[in-house]
């Protein structure tokens, strides 16, 4: 279950009927509309105990346009984009995080697809281009 409070327009999420992930195109206090991409028929509706997280992959990763960087952050290798970075902090979990400086660090422990996209856009003021 996904809250529809955590869910903007473009969110990417899974209906538990069918399991493949589309964007969230209407929201309502307990209810979606969802929509695939390249669909020329009518939107999913779902409501919010029908929600699960797309998770996020190495592979998701890759697709999303973020590189692996060589360098490590705690020992863990990394992937970057647009001045952000996101590290596998432990078997479900991701760590995003944006140096301003030394000293300075926004970090947030994430564990979905729609999450990202909420922090990406939190930090960059732009979408996180999503093509499943």
């Amino acid at each position: 279950m996904i809250p529809t409070k955590e869910l903007r327009l473009g969110n990417y999420v899974k209906d538990a009927n069918n399991g493949f992930p589309m964007y969230v195109y209407a929201v309502g206090k307990d209810w979606v509309q969802l929509n695939f991409n390249n669909n020329e028929g009518g939107v999913w509706e779902s409501d919010d105990k029908d929600l699960e997280p797309v998770p996020i992959t190495y592979e998701l990763l890759t697709i999303l346009g973020f590189t692996q960087c060589k360098t490590d952050y705690w020992n863990k290798p990394y992937y970057e984009k647009d001045n952000i970075k996101i590290v596998r902090w432990d078997s479900d979990s991701w760590c995003v995080f944006v140096d301003k400086d030394i000293n300075n660090r926004i970090s947030l422990i994430i564990e979905s697809l729609h999450e990202l996209q909420n922090a990406y856009f939190s930090i960059n003021q732009i979408e996180l281009d999503v093509k499943l």
